[in-house]
């Protein structure tokens, strides 16, 4: 490759650890494949069903098989009970390998590391990979060689090299995609949306630099997480369907109600 000659290029350093791509969206997922082809779809999602409610975590009433899309947080709300839902009926070593996985999520996700907890670290992946085996008994054309895999191999030594993970997990940006794509996309025709997305927040970006500018020129600070105030709620105006007095005179208006004029601004409307 390109970079074999650079004396101070190391492509393994390049790949940091992401615990939101990599373990949550990635190793994670797949471990709820394999234990679903162990137990069934249904038997799983009857199990978590069961479970009963507890405080901060969601319950799945149909299961976790119908869900599109799962996001970040819902994964972790699975993982927070997948346990609960699978022990009695898949082998111990199928537990074991789930129990190590999960902890090493967790610990993986500490915002300060010591001695212990990278030895916890690398023990619970030693856990994984000893009692991992069961899950290929009932898959057969399972392969554990794929990069979300191997990756955890490295975790270890990059929290030692660059600092914790919460430094280079991608959860953190995340939340940009709701600003700059999701929010966008709803704002176009759905047609050719990728030039109006990027106008939208073209635009979006321009009123923000003359709200700065305008803030400048008044002598104050633009906060752009302030809401413009609400407006006051006005009682409606509701019109009868019959009216109460029909065939009224338009002569009566002037005379009974004060109407000035209204005859030669009906004309003017008419």
């Amino acid at each position: 490759p390109f970079y074999a000659r650079w004396p101070h290029a190391d492509m393994h350093r390049a790949q940091s650890p992401d615990c939101l791509h990599q373990v949550t969206q990635g190793v994670g997922a797949h471990l709820i494949t394999w234990l679903t082809s162990i137990m069934g779809e249904d038997e799983l999602d009857a199990r978590l069903a069961r479970l009963p409610p507890a405080h901060n975590l969601r319950n799945f009433a149909r299961g976790i098989s119908g869900l599109s899309r799962v996001s970040g947080s819902e994964r972790k709300a699975i993982y927070a009970q997948i346990l609960g839902g699978i022990i009695g009926r898949v082998p111990r070593e199928a537990v074991r390998a789930t129990r190590a996985l999960l902890n090493f999520m967790y610990i993986a996700a500490f915002e300060v590391h010591s001695e212990d907890t990278l030895g916890a670290l690398r023990d619970t992946l030693d856990q994984f990979h000893k009692n991992k085996a069961v899950f290929q008994k009932h898959n057969p054309d399972l392969d554990f060689n794929f990069p979300k895999m191997h990756m955890l191999e490295h975790y270890e030594p990059d929290i030692r090299y660059i600092g914790t993970t919460d430094n280079t997990n991608t959860e953190t940006t995340e939340r940009m995609h709701v600003d700059n794509a999701k929010n966008a996309l709803r704002a176009s025709n759905h047609k050719d949306f990728v030039v109006q997305m990027c106008r939208w927040l073209q635009r979006r970006h321009s009123i923000h630099l003359f709200a700065v500018w305008l803030a400048w020129r008044q002598g104050t600070t633009y906060d752009a997480r302030r809401r413009p105030p609400k407006a006051e709620k006005r009682n409606p105006v509701v019109l009868a369907k019959v009216p109460p007095v029909p065939r009224k005179q338009i002569s009566d208006l002037e005379r009974e109600h004060g109407i000035t004029g209204f005859k030669a601004a009906l004309k003017t409307f008419l």
